[in-house]
């Protein structure tokens, strides 16, 4: 079976956290969370797994990426030898990060979860106070971003909720 990674598309605050725990609860798949934050964390030294700390038995295997590597690439190999599972589930919700781990040796699925925007702002303003345009401007680019990118990939990669 060829390598998976499904990758969820959204904007914050719209439940990708909770869709990543659903699917990876299957047992040939695993939870990478928003694994573009992987790099940064190495190397800062920061704990990669909140629920065991820097003792976890998954991540202290990852080795730093050598430079002669493509990041996405070297990370997501390294995750797929690690957990030994078909299908990665990796949440980042960056346009970016997606286009950039496309290779010949992985299947890329891409799942769009949309949340009402309303509900989206009114949580901002329930954190920050406020809502401003900015911030409705904001999320309608971010979205449509999402939109356009999505529209760019062949209808077996992906799927929207």
């Amino acid at each position: 079976m060829k390598k998976t990674i499904v990758h969820i598309l959204s904007t914050p605050h719209s439940g990708s956290t909770l869709l990543d725990l659903i699917l990876s609860s299957h047992s040939k798949t695993s939870s990478l969370g928003e694994f573009s934050q992987i790099e940064k964390k190495i190397n800062s030294k920061q704990v990669i797994c909140k629920l065991c700390g820097s003792d976890c038995k998954y991540w202290s295997q990852l080795r730093k990426k050598p430079k002669r590597y493509k990041k996405q690439d070297y990370y997501h190999n390294e995750a797929f030898r690690i957990f030994n599972t078909p299908f990665l589930i990796d949440s980042s919700k960056r346009v970016k990060w997606i286009k950039e781990t496309r290779s010949p040796d992985i299947n890329i699925k891409v799942i769009k979860l949309t949340r009402f925007g309303l509900a989206t702002l009114l949580k901002k303003k329930k954190r920050t106070g406020s809502i401003s345009k900015t911030h409705i401007k904001k999320w309608m680019q971010n979205s449509k971003q999402k939109d356009i990118f999505l529209s760019s990939l062949k209808p077996s990669q992906k799927l929207s909720i």
